[in-house]
């Protein structure tokens, strides 16, 4: 199962958003086991999203990434910085 819970209030153009997100992946299925990132996770993300136009925004987003430990791969984690473009039509 997956599942995320996510917050964001919009003050005119801009709307800042906090996530949490938790996957727990059963490593002894073999599609999640034999994929190097089929690990089960948890991640906390703080972003903002700013809306240029009626059909364009931009977002900036960070996060933190921990993996469960598993037998072979041991636990881990990492942070991670993205910045996205979208448009709408």
């Amino acid at each position: 199962w997956a599942s995320y819970l996510q917050v964001g209030k919009t003050f005119n153009k801009i709307t800042p958003f906090v996530r949490l997100e938790k996957a727990a992946l059963n490593q002894q299925d073999h599609y999640f086991g034999d994929q190097e990132t089929g690990r089960a996770y948890s991640r906390q993300s703080i972003g903002m999203s700013y809306n240029l136009n009626p059909k364009a925004n931009l977002k900036l987003e960070l996060l933190h990434s921990k993996f469960e430990a598993d037998a072979v791969r041991g636990s881990g984690g990492y942070n991670s910085v993205l910045a996205q473009y979208a448009i709408r039509f």
